[in-house]
């Protein structure tokens, strides 16, 4: 049972204003159904009859649609009337009339409004698992179907930590920034009409952040050693040690993945003098740890070696290499290894990349006692590598293989030409054409007259044209240009010299060109710049590059007055 109560200012008297003064008293609510005790100030107008009370869903009253509550007759000094049986999630305003003995009634009282008082609904939905680290999204879901959502708060252990005031309500928890334990996620949601639902979730934070400890149990620290010693350390963690790997004097020695952390050291292939032997230990996370002994290496060669207690059975297992990654594409020939990690039982101490399915040989070169990070290819294409891992007994592993396809950037330019153009001419207008090829493929071409703006050409497989038009008289300089999508272009230049007709022709003119048309004089460019005049379209000379008979008609047409050019 919810309990609410509101005063509102005066308003007038009986007949010609409001009731002075309403007050909601109290808002019994349910799952269905809402009661409401409505109380006012008095009327002290001597005729008084009685009151009526009205309300109306929603935050706001009028009369239109205002339905008729209660009436009251009995006339106190406390006058109060019960509405039963609204709707709890729905809002409603409240307003009282008096009426008098002639049945006369006053105007409304101001109004007082009452919000729907349904809670909304909240539950929280991620984080799904009782165990969180790192980056931890937290997602709640929450609805109101009366006033509508307003907001949802964040909590951690009842410190507000974020809010968010639209769906989908979430944020993200940098759980990196606390302290392993247990942890409650409280998530309040609120509505327009400030009623609040609340849901919470239990977690715990377990964040990996220590590294594991290591120590060297044997060869002890500055301790004198020769022929073959076995290095061994201890090592753990608070979630799990992943590997452990062994040091002498920098150079990686073996790599343990499983207890006992232990591999047999052949001090005979090192030189006699001080050795630093380092164990660094690693969990899952990446965590390091690490331990350091310092020893002396003093192999005496006329010393007989001592008699072994026992003879170890021979080392036949090979190692297993058990990730080997890389990018899938790359633009250089130069290629990352992004991880290559292998196990072996005893150790491993060698790893080779190949580009050859076949197993190689334990004595074969290539072999590097860390795993490489690089591959260099010696051209581009789809290329496959294989990983290869070795033990101390020469036992080779299995490969584990990957494909990268490597495309190197085109650095080719196009190779661009021009055919013959007729020059010189007296024709404003030319087709040009060519060819333009490229070992990737020709994106563009486009042809420049002098310092203009470039036209594009049309561009048909390996050829190209573009007509010219409005040529100036005198020379003109063409560039054309072939661009590929690399935008590695080249470029070629002809020149066309564009003449002015001669003013007039005679027959002698006509009778040259029939001659030249039938093969019997070879003009010289300036014979062929001048006797060029057909054909005639619109009654302009169009000239097409050649001298044939359609010329020699042209001309005689114009001795004789027939046309004018």
């Amino acid at each position: 049972m919810k309990k609410r109560s509101e005063k509102l200012g005066t308003k007038g008297n009986l007949l010609f204003g409001l009731i002075a003064m309403l007050t909601l008293l109290s808002w019994a609510t349910s799952c269905f159904a809402a009661d409401f005790m409505v109380k006012w100030a008095p009327n002290s107008e001597s005729d008084l009859a009685g009151y009526k009370v009205y309300y109306k869903a929603g935050d706001t009253f009028d009369s239109y649609g205002a339905v008729l509550a209660a009436e009251v007759t009995t006339i106190s000094a406390t006058p109060t009337a019960r509405i039963n049986g609204l709707d709890a999630s729905k809002s409603y305003s409240f307003a009282v009339t008096a009426y008098n003995q002639s049945g006369l009634e006053s105007g409304f009282s101001n109004p007082v409004t009452i919000k729907e008082s349904v809670s909304p609904t909240v539950s929280i939905t991620s984080p799904s698992t009782s165990n969180v680290s790192g980056s931890v999204l937290i997602n709640a879901e929450a609805s109101d179907e009366n006033s509508g959502m307003s907001k949802v708060e964040f909590y951690i252990n009842n410190s507000l930590v974020f809010t968010d005031n639209e769906a989908p309500y979430q944020f993200d928890w940098d759980t990196l920034a606390i302290s392993t334990g247990a942890y409650t996620i409280t998530a309040k949601a609120y509505d327009l009409a400030g009623n609040k639902a609340e849901a919470s979730a239990s977690v715990n934070v377990v964040n990996d952040i220590a590294a594991p400890t290591v120590s060297i149990t044997s060869p002890s620290n500055n301790s004198t050693i020769s022929g073959s010693v076995k290095v061994e350390s201890s090592a753990s963690d608070d979630v799990a040690v992943s590997k452990v790997e062994f040091y002498a004097n920098g150079e990686i020695s073996a790599v343990v993945n499983f207890p006992p952390y232990s591999y047999n050291w052949n001090t005979a292939n090192s030189t006699n003098g001080s050795v630093t032997l380092i164990a660094k230990a690693y969990d899952a996370k990446g965590n390091v740890g690490q331990s350091t002994v310092y020893v002396t290496v003093n192999n005496i060669a006329t010393q007989p070696a001592p008699a072994p207690e026992s003879t170890p059975a021979p080392d036949t297992a090979a190692p297993v290499v058990t990730v080997f990654t890389m990018p899938s594409t790359s633009t250089a020939l130069n290629v990352a290894i992004n991880s290559l990690t292998a196990t072996d039982a005893i150790g491993v101490t060698g790893y080779l990349v190949s580009e050859s399915s076949v197993a190689p040989a334990a004595s074969a070169s290539g072999w590097s006692s860390s795993a490489p990070t690089m591959y260099s290819f010696t051209s581009q294409g789809s290329k496959t590598l294989y990983a290869w891992a070795k033990d101390a007994a020469g036992n080779v592993s299995s490969n584990l293989s990957r494909t990268v396809t490597v495309t190197l950037p085109d650095t080719t330019a196009p190779v661009v030409g021009i055919n013959q153009v007729t020059s010189p001419t007296t024709a404003t207008s030319q087709t040009l054409s060519g060819s333009a090829t490229d070992n990737v493929g020709v994106a563009s071409v486009t042809v420049q007259i002098g310092s203009a703006t470039p036209y594009a050409a049309s561009l048909n497989g390996n050829s190209w044209s573009f007509s010219l038009a409005n040529l100036p008289i005198g020379a003109n300089e063409i560039t054309v240009r072939a661009t590929d999508a690399s935008g590695n272009s080249a470029s070629a230049k002809t020149s066309i010299v564009v003449e002015t007709q001669p003013a007039t022709l005679n027959i002698a003119d006509a009778t040259l060109a029939m001659q030249v048309s039938v093969g019997k004089i070879k003009p010289s460019t300036s014979q062929k710049s001048r006797l060029d005049v057909a054909p005639v379209i619109n009654g302009k000379s169009s000239p097409n590059g050649k001298v044939d008979t359609g010329d020699a008609i042209v001309i005689l047409s114009q001795v004789v007055g027939k046309i004018v050019l």
